[in-house]
């Protein structure tokens, strides 16, 4: 039983047609527009079909023929940065 909303239809029509490519924002395509695309399914799309994914047990694999499921490789990096943390700052007087 999928238990998503109707209106995630065309998300996970993005996801069928387009991949992983569909969560990913792009570099403008003219020299003229400075600003990056934003990626066709939204964060918060993403973060209800994967909830849906894990609920229905297709987390892990996903059917591009229905749309359902969620790919591991999709998951948003919540990796902090590539510097190391500084130790916390002291008092002026220490």
């Amino acid at each position: 039983m999928v238990a998503t909303s109707k209106y995630m239809g065309y998300a996970r029509r993005f996801l069928m047609k387009h991949g992983g490519e569909a969560l990913r924002s792009h570099p403008p395509r003219k020299v003229e527009n400075h600003r990056w695309e934003k990626p066709l399914i939204s964060r918060r799309q993403a973060r209800v079909l994967r909830k849906t994914a894990l609920r229905d047990g297709t987390y892990g694999k996903f059917d591009p023929t229905t749309g359902l499921g969620w790919d591991p490789a999709w998951d948003a990096r919540t990796k902090v940065g590539t510097m190391e943390l500084r130790p916390p700052k002291l008092h002026k007087n220490e």
